[in-house]
Order: C-alpha cells, then sequence, then structure tokens
C-alpha cells in the first residue's frame, strides 16, 4: 500500500510540473513571423526555412510558404521573449544557406559564425529582407569590400597573421590573412558595413598580437580596468559608401610601410601593394621590320643590341603571313633600348644601311645613338608599345611597283610606284571627209 500511494504521489507531482512549465513556456514565448525575400538568388533551391538558436538549428523543421507566388517567404514559430537568439536563413535543409557579411547591422559573429539576431518582447512580425542582406532587395549596397594589410617584414615567430576586431567579436583566428606572392605583405579583404570599428592584428589565434602606442595617429584608446595595461588600444577603420583598401602599415606602427615595387598600373608586373618605384616595371614592345624594301630573301630576322651583348639571337622576329613584315613581341625592362636589326646570323645586318641612309638624307630621327661616321643605332623609350620600322631606313617602305603614273594615261595604275613608260593615251588625231 506504501508504494502505490508513493507512486500515485510522483504521478500527481509530475502532472503539476508539467502543467507550470508548460504555462511557462506559453507565457514567455512570443510568436515571430519571419520574411525572406529569395528574389535574385541565383543558387537553385526548392523551399526556404528558417534556422536558429530557437529551434537547434534543426534543418527544415522550420520549412518557409509562399502562398502567392511572389518568391518571398514567410512562416511564423514561437521564440522565448527577452531573449537573444541567432539565426539565419537556408534551404533544403541546409542544402544552400546564407553568407552574412560580418559587420552589418542585424548580425553578430561568434566563434567564426555569422548570423542574423533576434530579441523580441512581445508577438512581432519581421520585415522582408534579401537574402544575405538586412535590408529589402533593391536597397543597394549594405555592405563594402574592406582590404587590410600589414607588413609583416622584422616580425619574427609566426606562422598566419588574422585581423581581429569589433567586426567579429575579437574571434582569434577566423579571419586568417595570407601573403600570395611571399613579401611578407599579407592581406585580408572582407564586407562590413558602414560604421566605424576598432580592430587590431594578431597571429596564431592572438599567440602574438600589436602593442600599440596611445599616441599614434591611428589608433583609439579607451580606459578598461579588466586589462592589465588598464586601457584598450585599437586600430580604426571608417567605413563609408564604397570600398576601402587600408594602407600597407608595419606591424604595431601608423606609418606606411615603404614597399618598393613597380606602381605603373600599365605595366605587366604592377605591384598593387607598392608605394614605392623601384625601377623594376616591366613592359611588352612589339617590334616590326618592313623588309619589303631591303632587296633580302632571309630565314630570320632579329633584333639586337647592348642588352644581349649584340647576339642576333635574343630577340627572335617572325613573318607568320609572309607578308614581308616580321615582328616579335618582348618583356622589356622600363628605360631605353638600343638596338638594330639582323638577319641570318649575322650574315644581313641594317648598319650600313641605316648609317648610309642618315648621311645621305639627314635623317637620324630613328638613329639617335650614332657617331655620325661610324655608327648609326635605333633606340626606344621601353613602354607597352608596338614600333613599326624599315629596314635600313627611318622613312616607310614604298616599294618598287612598275607601272603607267600618268593618272591621264588610258591605262593608268594607282598602284604603280615607278613609271616604267608603258602609259597609252587616247589618240588625237581626226579623218576629214
Amino acid at each position: 500500500m506504501k508504494k502505490l500511494i508513493t507512486t500515485i504521489t510522483f504521478f500527481v507531482a509530475f502532472l503539476s510540473f508539467s502543467f507550470v512549465s508548460s504555462a511557462q513556456t506559453a507565457a514567455d514565448s512570443a510568436n515571430v513571423t519571419f520574411q525572406v525575400d529569395m528574389n535574385g538568388v541565383s543558387s537553385s533551391f526548392t523551399t526556404p526555412e528558417v534556422n536558429g538558436s530557437f529551434n537547434n538549428w534543426c534543418g527544415n523543421c522550420w520549412a518557409m510558404s509562399d502562398n502567392d507566388s511572389d518568391n518571398v517567404w514567410q512562416v511564423t514559430g514561437k521564440v522565448l521573449k527577452n531573449t537573444a537568439h541567432e539565426f539565419k536563413f537556408a534551404a533544403d535543409n541546409w542544402t544552400i544557406q546564407e553568407n552574412l557579411f560580418s559587420g552589418d547591422p542585424c548580425v553578430v559573429s561568434n566563434f567564426g559564425y555569422t548570423n542574423r539576431t533576434l530579441n523580441v518582447s512581445s508577438d512581432t512580425t519581421l520585415g522582408v529582407v534579401c537574402w544575405e542582406s538586412c535590408d529589402p532587395c533593391g536597397s543597394g549596397p549594405s555592405a563594402f569590400n574592406v582590404t587590410f594589410q600589414v607588413d609583416m617584414n622584422g616580425v619574427s615567430g609566426f606562422s598566419i597573421p588574422e585581423v581581429n576586431g569589433t567586426f567579429n567579436n575579437w574571434c582569434g583566428s577566423c579571419w586568417a590573412m595570407t601573403d600570395a606572392d611571399g613579401d611578407n605583405i599579407w592581406e585580408f579583404t572582407t564586407l562590413l558595413a558602414p560604421g566605424t570599428y576598432d580592430f587590431k592584428y594578431s597571429a596564431d589565434n592572438w599567440s602574438i598580437q600589436e602593442n600599440l602606442d596611445t599616441t599614434l595617429s591611428c589608433v583609439n584608446w579607451v580606459l578598461d580596468s579588466n586589462l592589465a595595461a588598464g586601457y584598450a588600444a585599437n586600430r580604426f577603420v571608417e567605413v563609408i559608401s564604397s570600398d576601402v583598401t587600408l594602407d600597407v602599415v608595419p606591424w604595431g606602427s601608423c606609418a606606411i610601410a615603404n614597399v618598393p615595387g613597380c606602381t605603373d598600373q600599365n605595366a605587366n608586373n604592377y605591384n598593387s601593394s607598392a608605394t614605392s618605384d623601384d625601377g623594376s616595371c616591366t613592359y611588352d614592345v612589339t617590334f616590326t621590320v618592313d623588309m619589303n624594301c631591303s632587296g633580302l630573301t632571309v630565314g630570320s630576322v632579329f633584333a639586337t643590341g647592348p642588352s644581349d651583348g649584340w647576339s642576333c639571337g635574343s630577340y627572335a622576329l617572325t613573318d607568320s603571313d609572309g607578308d614581308g613584315i616580321w615582328e616579335g613581341t618582348f618583356n622589356l625592362p622600363a628605360g631605353s633600348f638600343e638596338y638594330i636589326y639582323c638577319a641570318d646570323g649575322w650574315a644581313h645586318s641594317e648598319a650600313a644601311d641605316l648609317l648610309a641612309y642618315g648621311t645621305n638624307s639627314g635623317d637620324w630621327s630613328c638613329t639617335p645613338v650614332t657617331d655620325y661616321w661610324s655608327f648609326a643605332n635605333r633606340q626606344i623609350t621601353v613602354g607597352n608599345t608596338t614600333i613599326n620600322d624599315t629596314w635600313g631606313q627611318c622613312s616607310a617602305c614604298i616599294p618598287n611597283i612598275p607601272g603607267c603614273t600618268d593618272s591621264t594615261a588610258t591605262n593608268y595604275d594607282p598602284n604603280a610606284t615607278v613609271d616604267d613608260g608603258s602609259c597609252s593615251y587616247p589618240s588625237t588625231s581626226s579623218t576629214l571627209i
């Protein structure tokens, strides 16, 4: 009998607990309607869903519906009031999910994850937002690309630098930087909403971090009794309405790092990180030489000069279409390039022809490197350009084309350059009857 009474007492207590718990949960919950605009989503999907801390990120248990087929999807669910929740939109049981921008006003980043935030005190219908945005579709960009750059030359004892700040909840190594060209200048690019953010550079999940001087112009500092120093000193960045690329700065300093390299955007080896030009720029130069007036039949043509030790073998030109105009494109360093043309391994050279042309015509425009009696060499200023030369002369090649050059003749040939005496004319005699 005692055992039966105990069992009944436990059962009644359990029912009382269940009733009280259910009543408390209902009183503390609010109905929230979620809405997402899927217009413009390029990934294939069938049914969007809401996943969050309130449903244990369950996948498709909170599937959304689109009753009017406008591709704006809705679902209503219960969440605890006055509680900080995180959530995001996904589709087809996590087949696709939002990639939210850390720093947007509607999100929070924790442990490397960025989710939407929610905290309600009563039944609520959330506004329609665009997939992966805090705003309605068509309202313009809600975030902009921000590129961070730090010069780690002179810093030892690290593997991978990282960016930590208010935008990622000082998450450690979740925003790891990269050094694609191996110059020890590390970069990281992310999307941030307009606003001002504090940050600093660290490495290897806070194994080392910058020790910033509060007097530096790039530093914000605030009193913080929880820190050993009594204050926090961090860099800051302001995002307004466009993409931002921060200057390359040395670790622990605001001074713009001196990064030597090619600063000409038109060069082949332009370095966007370079702050001072070191003369290393290179350019594609295309050489063409018209051989049609040379009187030569050649199998190979080269440009040659001091840069290749007058080898007549480094800068090879080709005539793939057989029109007598030989061509070659070469990557050359900035500056002056002195050269002449040779053919068939120095069997032929335009050196004597150039000297004779300048002497006879007085035109040295294409041969500025000359002593006017023993040599006359070509020279150009290197840039992305095409050079049109004629073998042995500065003027264009006008080949000898025999024919009638008199436009009043009946057999006038407009292509003829040399009159060969073949012109004929209408008869001017008359016959009297």
